[in-house]
């Protein structure tokens, strides 16, 4: 069930943020501009979701002892351990993210027609959102 509800708040969430970058940054404040840059930029989130289970199921459910080994993907996540809050919030910079994020910025650029500045800002404030809501998903 999450898989197919996941999706769509990730998409209206990332749309929603990318119309008020948009209408902030004097850009092309269109719904429909925004959520189509949202979609096409989830697609790597997916592939980063793929990854990571990839991973996880190579490696065997044995070596899972802490949710730091959850993360697979190289992040900044590798630098830290402890406290499992922090090392969370930094494999929000993961490299399969880094990439979104860079995506991201282009096509706030191209589609919505914001300035590099604008573009940096809004992706800032996405990147963040991602590290936190991660941050906040464990314990």
């Amino acid at each position: 069930v999450g898989g197919l509800i996941v999706p769509w708040v990730a998409w209206l969430f990332n749309a929603l943020l990318y119309l008020v970058g948009a209408a902030l940054g004097g850009g092309d404040a269109r719904f429909k501009l925004a959520w189509v840059c949202a979609v096409n930029v989830y697609i790597i989130a997916g592939i980063s979701s793929v990854a990571n289970y990839a991973i996880l199921m190579m490696r065997g459910v044995d070596s899972i002892t802490s949710v730091t080994d959850l993360f697979t993907l190289p992040s900044f996540a590798m630098i830290v351990h402890e406290p499992v809050k922090l090392a969370a919030f930094l494999y929000g910079y993961n490299v399969a993210y880094l990439w979104l994020y860079v995506v991201a910025f282009i096509a706030l650029q191209r589609v919505m027609k914001l300035s590099t500045g604008a573009a940096i800002v809004t992706v800032a404030v996405q990147s963040l959102c991602v590290a936190s809501l991660t941050m906040l998903s464990v314990r």
